[in-house]
C-alpha cells in the first residue's frame, strides 16, 4: 500500500484534481481507499491509480477522520424516506421506502444481492445518490444499495 489512513491526497487532473483524506483501505489488490472529499465532505472510493500525490497527513484528532456515519442525521433520513414513499406511484417502491424510514443505523435488513438473499447492517439513507437508496455494511465493507434490492416479505 502506497498510502495510509489519514493521508491527504490529490487525484490526478484526469480525475478532477480534488483533495481527499483517506479514511480506510477498502481493498488491497487493486489498492482502493475510502476517502472524504475536503470540499463537499462526501465519501468516495478512489483507486490508487487515480491519486497523483500525497500532500500531507492529518492528525488523529482531526475532524476529517470522523466517519460520515457519525454526522448522519437519523431523523432527516427518515423524513426523506417518508417523503420519497409518498412520491412513488409503484406500491412496491412505496413499501421499500417506508421500510427504510423505519430503520435506525445498526438495524439489519434483508436484500437480494446477485440472486442471493443476504442480511446487511443498515448505515444511512443516501440523499445525494439517486441511483442508490441506502448504505449498508456487509462482509466488513460498506456498500451502496439500490432501492429495488430490498427484500419485502
Amino acid at each position: 500500500m502506497k498510502y495510509a489512513v489519514r493521508d491527504v491526497v490529490v487525484t490526478s487532473d484526469v480525475f478532477g484534481g480534488h483533495e481527499y483524506v483517506i479514511l480506510e483501505i477498502t481493498n488491497e489488490k487493486p489498492p482502493e481507499y475510502r476517502a472524504i472529499h475536503k470540499k463537499n465532505k462526501k465519501t468516495y472510493v478512489i483507486a490508487e491509480v487515480q491519486i497523483a500525490e500525497k500532500v500531507g497527513t492529518v492528525g488523529e484528532d482531526s475532524k476529517w477522520i470522523k466517519d460520515p456515519d457519525v454526522f448522519y442525521d437519523v431523523s432527516a433520513g427518515k423524513e426523506y424516506a417518508e417523503a420519497m414513499a409518498y412520491k412513488m406511484e409503484d406500491e412496491t417502491d412505496r413499501q421499500r421506502w417506508l421500510a427504510l424510514a423505519s430503520l435506525n443505523p445498526g438495524d439489519h435488513i434483508k436484500i437480494v444481492h446477485r440472486g442471493n438473499l443476504i442480511r446487511v447492517k443498515f448505515c444511512r439513507i443516501n440523499f445525494h445518490k439517486p441511483r442508490f437508496a441506502f448504505v449498508g455494511e456487509w462482509s466488513g465493507k460498506t456498500w451502496n444499495y439500490p432501492l429495488d434490492s430490498i427484500y419485502l416479505t
